[in-house]
């Protein structure tokens, strides 16, 4: 899989091809920001959990997150997939579930640096194909209206849903 920094692309060769101008502009503002084009990220399903590499990850990624513990959260997830570049943790999503049919995706979570470039669809892809492996015939999620368009990117549909706030 090969991820350009200004975008997601499936075939970097047919690009070239088509629209050539096109791609010379994203050369040139890529140069601008010293990006590099050709990178290569592994996406692990269910690696071991590195609990300083995920906090680093959520304190770049999350305003307001502190230390945190995610062996008891992981360890109940019917499955969680990670993003690695060249061995850095650059992405994260997890699923709690009830143990049948139903698969919750939870705090899909990609560093600031990554973002818009497919990585976040990505592990959601590969944590919707684990909860489907697992037997799950449904996958949900809660998320903000400003996400909206992501999550349709994703394959999702807006349903109506309620939601009770147990802690002020």
């Amino acid at each position: 899989m090969v991820i350009l920094k200004l975008g997601y692309l499936r075939s970097f060769e047919c690009l070239r091809r088509t629209h050539s101008s096109a791609l010379l502009e994203l050369q040139r503002l890529g140069d601008l920001y010293n990006y590099d084009y050709d990178v290569t990220i592994e996406y692990n399903l269910n690696p071991p959990l590195d609990n300083e590499a995920l906090n680093a990850l959520y304190a770049v990624s999350w305003p307001n997150h502190t230390s945190f513990d995610f062996e008891p959260v992981f360890s109940r997830a019917v499955a969680y997939v990670m993003a690695f570049d060249d061995g850095r943790l650059v992405g994260s999503v997890y699923m709690a579930w009830d143990g049948a049919q139903h698969a919750f995706l939870l705090e899909p979570t990609v560093h600031p640096e990554w973002r818009r470039r497919g990585v976040g669809r990505e592990l959601v892809r590969r944590a919707a194909d684990a909860a489907r492996a697992a037997g799950c015939d449904w996958l949900h999620v809660d998320y903000e209206a400003s996400l909206t368009q992501f999550y349709e990117a994703c394959g999702f549909r807006s349903t109506a849903a309620g939601l009770i706030r147990l802690r002020a």
